[in-house]
């Protein structure tokens, strides 16, 4: 994130502003990264940092065995030094994430039964109205040739 930011002002700034600068300034700065420096390889271990979701793999947290302790590591200081304080919103999220997970992992494969069902039960009836229609707009068309062919329509013009 800040290597972005980083990089964003860097362009940004020196696009638009020309300054002289010596080349002891250039070795000496405080400032934004030359262009030198930016470009500089990243290593295998950072790739992997920054590859989204592979560190929760590479350190095996999706097993509950190995998350619980780490959360327990990172929510312990967090508690004792205030960074999260307990009141009754953080009681009533704790209670929702509990329900809906709860929810989700017992009753989830039924409940996802129930809507295809719906659904499937809907799209029959959707499709039983089309071929009504349909029909009905068939039937009407054999009709329509009926009558021209009998002479009773003798021209088919909107007036």
């Amino acid at each position: 994130m800040f290597r972005l930011s980083r990089t964003y002002l860097t362009q940004n700034l020196t696009s638009r502003v020309a300054l002289p600068v010596s080349s002891t300034a250039l070795k000496f700065h405080s400032g934004f990264p030359s262009k030198k420096e930016e470009k500089a390889e990243i290593s295998p271990e950072e790739k992997i940092l920054l590859t989204p979701g592979y560190i929760i793999d590479k350190l095996g947290l999706h097993d509950w065995k190995r998350a619980l302790p780490v959360g327990m590591i990172i929510a312990i200081p967090a508690i004792t030094q205030q960074w999260i304080i307990f009141d009754a919103e953080t009681h009533l999220l704790a209670c929702f994430i509990l329900f809906t997970g709860t929810v989700y992992h017992k009753f989830g494969d039924s409940i996802g039964a129930m809507l295809d069902a719906q659904s499937d039960a809907i799209l029959a009836a959707r499709n039983k109205d089309d071929d009504f229609n349909i029909a009905v707009v068939q039937d009407a068309i054999n009709q329509h040739k009926l009558a021209m062919q009998t002479g009773e329509i003798t021209s088919l013009r909107c007036r």
